[in-house]
């Protein structure tokens, strides 16, 4: 048997999932990612990390090994090679 507040969360975990995988289905239209690339399964890699993610901000991880996390998660996503030390690379620029 499911709990509500279980079957909540999980609704919401969908919602979240469902967002990002229309996003992913909108760049493989686009040509930005693959054709062959599997919208679903990497909207829930892309939830998953950005949850653990926030787990470990609140963990107190550093910001560096956040970014770290970031980088190679958008790497692993996009179909890219992770850089080997990427510390500055999703700094935000100066306005």
């Amino acid at each position: 048997m499911t709990r509500p507040c279980a079957s909540a969360s999980l609704a919401g975990l969908r919602a979240f999932d469902k967002a990002f995988e229309q996003r992913l289905r909108a760049a493989v239209a686009r040509g930005e990612l693959p054709a062959q690339a599997n919208a679903s399964t990497l909207a829930r890699l892309a939830s998953a990390l950005l949850h653990s993610m926030a787990l470990r901000a609140r963990a107190g991880d550093s910001r560096a090994s956040l970014r770290a996390m970031a980088a190679a998660g958008i790497a692993l996503i996009c179909g890219e090679a992770p850089a080997q030390s990427a510390p500055g690379a999703l700094r935000r620029r100066a306005k």
